[in-house]
């Protein structure tokens, strides 16, 4: 089956481990391309690109990470690096919401109401919970917010969780360039440590 097909389930999809782990290095080659010129190259909310950030985080937002867990935890202690960003762990740092406007911890009864309250709601994502399981981190929303980026070794390998929002980060193409290209540098460097 092709992973990358449109999904309008509500539900959790799955797929196999295989495909999980091609969707988490898919997203990590996309970060550290360094074909990155503009804000929509990297953007969660750009739904312009089959195989962009948005596409891949939207196909992992309805894995069960969960039950991923032990595979993920694997895939990193075998010295791979996973990085997640901002939206990425299903959350939009600045607001506390999720990212799928459809989920629980997005209700909002303005929308329900408009649609004769019959809106099926998602489930919120279980990506937080999973990375919480795997950092041994209770609190990681409230470390993040508090801490900004952090590394966690596992094995040999690491998992990097950034809060950083490229959607957030400048309004001006050229700025973008710039700061992502010092963020792009700072992730290579801790890549090596």
């Amino acid at each position: 089956s092709d992973i990358f097909y449109p999904s309008s389930k509500l539900e959790k999809i799955e797929i196999s481990d295989e495909e999980f782990i091609t969707l988490l290095n898919s997203l990590k080659k996309f970060y550290l391309s360094g074909k990155i010129m503009n804000r929509r190259d990297l953007s969660y909310y750009t739904f312009e690109k089959d195989t962009g950030r948005h596409r891949i985080m939207k196909l992992l937002n309805q894995v069960n990470w969960v039950e991923k867990l032990s595979v993920l935890r694997n895939y990193i202690r075998k010295g791979n690096t996973v990085i997640l960003t901002g939206e990425d762990m299903g959350i939009d740092f600045l607001s506390g919401m999720s990212v799928d406007p459809l989920s629980e911890r997005s209700y909002d009864e303005s929308v329900d109401c408009a649609c004769g309250g019959e809106i099926e709601f998602m489930k919120d994502s279980d990506i937080l919970p999973a990375l919480e399981k795997l950092t041994g981190v209770e609190n990681l929303l409230g470390k993040l917010k508090k801490e900004g980026r952090c590394v966690f070794k596992i094995g040999k390998g690491q998992i990097i969780l950034d809060p950083i929002s490229f959607d957030n980060l400048c309004s001006m193409n050229g700025e973008f360039e710039i700061e992502y290209r010092k963020w792009l540098e700072e992730i290579k460097k801790l890549m090596k440590e």
